[in-house]
């Protein structure tokens, strides 16, 4: 029987406040660890013995895991609260092997030096085609820092402007949003630019309001992280070139001042994770929570 690797210690059970907010936004979520979304209650589970000596990436094995229940309900929660979807949540690096290298070298040199970058504020940008798996490895990146101990959040650039552009119903929650945006030491903020092709235009031409708001609200988000030398994750479709003709030339100077600037480059990363769910689904296996 195999185990997974023991939880961090900076990973916790959420307080009541927390875990009442967690089950008012996201009611589907296991309430106990009873209802375990890894093993289903069978306190047993199938998946590859990525975490075992003798992994060998090129010839993995399929064994059987004791499930640590109350530690998957936990940090499924605690990711959850943190913005990492659950999609992500059960993404590891193994899953990244389709990255080019380049991009990796890229990635793995912030990580190598995480603590200094952190501390300086450095940011990342992951630029690239579409469904290339920029935000998986946005997810990763943040996963790995969370393991670290840096306090993460992870959210859509679309969920930040529709809540400073018209609130949430709930005052609290908004706030808290708001603080987890400003506030985190490391913040990850997805498909900048998407709003672009979301917004209303008039004769056939984007409103200049539309597009003075996402860039106003970019500008204020940044600006309030990197003059507290916060380290803010982007991802876009856009190329750096596009960023200034959309956002401005404030936010294009804010974001190449304090960010690792990185192309992404991998195969079509959607297609081959169809492929793998579905042969996983075949074979009996069960995806864990994991951070790395």
């Amino acid at each position: 029987m195999h185990d997974l690797p023991a939880l961090p210690s900076n990973v916790r059970t959420l307080l009541n406040d927390e875990s009442s907010r967690l089950n008012r936004l996201y009611p589907d979520l296991p309430r106990s660890p009873d209802d375990c979304g890894t093993c289903g209650g069978r306190k047993r589970f199938l998946w590859w013995n990525r975490y075992s000596p003798d992994y060998r990436p090129d010839a993995p094995v399929i064994v059987e895991y004791d499930c640590p229940c109350e530690d998957q309900w936990i940090l499924q929660r605690w990711l959850t609260l943190r913005g990492v979807n659950a999609v992500y949540q059960r993404l590891g690096w193994e899953d990244a092997q389709a990255v080019a290298p380049s991009t990796l070298d890229v990635v793995t040199d912030y990580l190598a030096h995480s603590e200094r970058y952190v501390s300086v504020g450095m940011g990342f940008v992951l630029t690239g085609a579409k469904g290339t798996g920029k935000t998986m490895l946005a997810n990763l990146m943040l996963k790995t820092l969370m393991l670290k101990g840096f306090d993460g959040y992870f959210s859509t650039f679309a969920e930040a402007l529709q809540t400073f552009r018209s609130g949430w119903n709930d005052a609290e929650d908004k706030a808290w949003y708001a603080n987890k945006v400003r506030g985190s030491r490391v913040m990850a903020l997805d498909d900048v630019g998407r709003e672009h092709f979301q917004q209303r235009y008039e004769e056939g031409k984007l409103t200049r309001n539309a597009q003075s708001v996402a860039e106003s609200t970019l500008d204020e988000l940044l600006r309030h992280r990197v003059s507290s030398a916060k380290p803010t994750f982007l991802t876009t479709n856009f190329e750096m070139a596009q960023i200034s003709q959309y956002y401005g030339d404030n936010v294009f100077s804010l974001i190449t001042e304090r960010s690792v600037l990185c192309e992404f480059k991998a195969a079509d990363w959607r297609t081959s994770a169809r492929e793998r769910t579905q042969q996983e689904v075949r074979d009996g296996l069960s995806r864990p929570v994991v951070l790395l």
